[in-house]
C-alpha cells in the first residue's frame, strides 16, 4: 500500500505528465 504522501506525489506526477502530453500535441 501506498502511504497518502506518496499517494498525493503519485497523484501530481500522473496530472503534470498529462499536461505535458497534453502541450506536446498542441504545440506540434
Amino acid at each position: 500500500m501506498c502511504t497518502p504522501f506518496c499517494l498525493k506525489y503519485s497523484i501530481i506526477i500522473q496530472i503534470t505528465s498529462q499536461n505535458v502530453i497534453l502541450e506536446t500535441v498542441l504545440m506540434s
